[in-house]
């Protein structure tokens, strides 16, 4: 149940939208009646009030533990990519190499099929 007198509670409306944030449900705009009214009503929701103003500083160390996790996540995706398109150039490269040092030894030419050497 929401406590004050009757003058703190802010004018029923329908059609608002409603946000909640942290301990707070903030009303916007909507409908009086007929009307379109421009209010904004907040209500604390831990003590069920209305209330004129938020307090909107963030929990204590919120913001640096998220940024810190995506931080680590993007540079991991990073450095995991790059280690795989590396090892699959390094193993492109040494197959190519194992070709030529194959076709060497037999004296023949490899094929040439895409840019990539076979030998049959």
């Amino acid at each position: 149940m929401v406590s004050g007198s009757a003058d703190d509670y802010p004018d029923a409306t329908y059609g608002h939208t409603a946000i909640i944030y942290q301990n707070y449900m903030v009303t916007i705009f909507g409908l009086n009646e007929l009307t379109p009214t421009n209010s904004i009503s907040i209500l604390n929701t831990d003590n069920y009030t209305w209330v004129s103003s938020l307090d909107l500083k963030p929990p204590p160390g919120s913001g640096n533990v998220k940024t810190k996790k995506i931080i680590l996540g993007v540079l991991g995706g990073v450095i995991g990519s790059c280690v795989l398109i590396g090892g699959f150039f390094l193993y492109r490269k040494r197959r190519i190499a194992k070709a030529i040092t194959k076709a060497e030894q037999q004296d023949t030419t490899p094929t040439r099929v895409n840019n990539i050497y076979i030998d049959y």
